[in-house]
């Protein structure tokens, strides 16, 4: 019996345009991909998000204007008296701060709500803290307070990086790479006993500490009331420990 021809299998052929067009597009995606991986943060602002932005700016540079004839007394009233506090930034960086704000605040690390940090607060200090007093918190934190945020939300440097201060080791190993004396600060205790007495270590321990996460909820809370006129903002002198043993207790 002869065998039947079988018909070859013919496939579909694309045309030359075709391909090109194919080759083209495969680059312009690749492109497209390289350019969303320089730029991952791209985010879209509506018209009333600008329109709340320089609302903002324009009531922050006002408040500017008027504390700026009561700093000199400010400064003439704390002449002789410095004071510890804990400063919290209690609202969100993203709209509404002046240019001189924010370089305030840069100065101090305070770049996220709800994060505080120590200082020792001169005249000058206080002057500053005028200026920026619509979107912080402070007070004056008792040595209970400062051992409890050192102990359960303390973070140091080692080697360029933010670590726990699970062991004395770390804090030992940081201050003799930086020179001090043997023994001066060996441990947590020290760190303690440094920042509570205003100690001549201070500027060195506070560096070594990063800002302490004390809060998330601050940010929801947008009053620029101060804390004396049933508000959240503003010098809470010695009520700041309340607020913090009740974020981090």
């Amino acid at each position: 019996m002869p065998r039947k021809k079988t018909k070859k299998q013919q496939f579909p052929t694309v045309s030359e345009v075709r391909l090109q067009r194919k080759i083209t597009l495969d680059q312009q995606r690749k492109i497209r991909t390289k350019k969303r991986a320089r730029n991952p943060k791209q985010v879209f602002y509506h018209a009333e998000d600008f329109v709340k932005q320089n609302r903002a700016k324009s009531r922050s540079k006002t408040y500017e204007k008027k504390v700026h004839g009561t700093l000199k007394k400010i400064q003439e009233r704390n002449s002789n008296h410095s004071r510890l506090i804990f400063v919290i930034l209690a609202q969100r960086r993203a709209f509404g701060l002046s240019s001189e704000a924010g370089r305030i605040l840069d100065g101090w690390r305070l770049r996220q709500s709800g994060y505080g940090v120590f200082l020792s607060a001169g005249p000058k200090t206080f002057a500053l803290l005028k200026k920026v007093e619509p979107y912080v918190t402070y007070g004056e934190p008792s040595v209970p307070t400062i051992r409890q945020l050192i102990q359960k939300r303390g973070l140091g440097k080692s080697n360029g990086k933010k670590v726990q201060l699970t062991d004395n080791k770390i804090v030992e190993d940081y201050f003799r790479e930086k020179g001090l004396e043997d023994g001066a600060i060996c441990c947590v205790e020290d760190l303690v006993h440094e920042i509570s007495t205003k100690g001549p270590h201070f500027k060195e321990v506070t560096a070594f500490l990063e800002p302490f996460q004390v809060s998330k909820k601050l940010r929801h809370r947008h009053s620029l009331r101060r804390f004396t006129a049933g508000g959240t903002r503003g010098d809470r002198g010695n009520r700041i420990n309340n607020l913090i043993e009740v974020n981090i207790g």
